[in-house]
């Protein structure tokens, strides 16, 4: 192996020898320590956000599958009720609806003859 130029031999063959050694200086030892630190909280930091990506899935599908049974009930319902739905009952309660207009009426002391609103404070001291 050629080492290169005089003034650069001592260098090369101290740091060639210290890497064979695999001796570790203390501040070798020092960066490793912080490198494994930093691993460990990414490592645990990518854990947790793969166990929420597994949250959001599985909400989102049942989300999903909800929505479409509510979809196929309301098109049901609304297929159930256009079926149905003739305008009698419509009707039927407009007819209601009138007939509880006039009783109202019929109760108006100001709609009333004078006989009628004598019965009709006879009857309501009763």
């Amino acid at each position: 192996m050629r080492l290169g130029s005089r003034e650069y031999q001592a260098d090369l063959a101290e740091f060639l020898s210290s890497m064979l050694a695999g001796t570790v200086t203390p501040d070798d030892k020092m960066n490793y320590d912080e490198a494994l630190e930093c691993h460990k909280k990414l490592s645990l930091r990518r854990q947790k956000l793969e166990e929420q990506q597994e949250r959001t899935l599985r909400i989102r599908n049942a989300v999903d599958r909800i929505e479409s049974e509510a979809d196929l009930s309301v098109t049901c319902s609304a297929t159930r009720i256009s079926d149905h739905s003739d305008g009698t009952a419509v009707q039927v309660a407009e007819s209601a609806l009138n007939d509880f207009s006039l009783k109202v009426d019929a109760l108006d002391s100001s709609k009333q003859t004078f006989i009628g609103r004598i019965l009709l404070a006879l009857t309501a001291q009763e």
